[in-house]
C-alpha cells in the first residue's frame, strides 16, 4: 500500500515520471526472450500442437508473477480440428505498450483504500 500512498500526493505529471522510471527498471530487470501468457502457441498462430503430441491436453500459462513485460504474447483462444490440430486461429494479442499500468494508477487514486483487501475489490 506504500506506492498507493504515495501515488496520492503526486501530481499527473509526477505519476506518469514516477511509472516511466518504474516501467524501465522492470524492463531491465525481467528476463529476455519471448515471454507469453494464455494457451501454449508456437510463433505461428495456425499451427500450435497436436492432441496426439501432447497426450490429450493443451499446455496453459495462465498465472504470472510479476511485472507483465512489453511484447507479451497472450493467447486467450484456440479451436481443435477433427485432426486433433491445436490452434488459435488468431485469439491472441501482444503486449506492445504500458499505457495501463499510466491509466490504473491515476484511476486508483479515485478509491479510498484501507488496505490490500480494498484494493482487489477495486480491481
Amino acid at each position: 500500500m506504500d506506492i498507493y500512498e504515495l501515488l496520492l500526493t503526486m501530481s499527473d505529471d509526477e505519476v506518469d515520471s514516477f511509472v516511466k522510471k518504474r516501467i524501465d527498471q522492470l524492463e531491465e530487470e525481467t528476463s529476455k526472450g519471448k515471454p507469453f501468457l494464455g494457451y501454449y502457441a508456437e510463433n505461428t498462430p495456425k499451427s500450435c500442437i497436436k492432441l496426439t503430441d501432447n497426450k490429450g491436453g493443451v499446455g496453459v500459462r495462465c498465472f504470472h508473477k510479476g511485472y507483465i513485460k512489453k511484447d507479451t504474447k497472450y493467447v486467450y483462444a484456440f479451436n481443435i480440428s477433427p485432426e486433433g490440430e491445436v490452434a488459435n486461429d488468431g485469439g491472441f494479442y501482444y503486449f506492445k505498450n504500458q499505457q495501463y499500468i499510466y491509466d490504473f494508477c491515476k484511476f486508483i487514486r479515485e478509491f479510498d483504500l484501507e488496505d490490500e483487501y480494498d484494493l482487489f475489490d477495486v480491481i
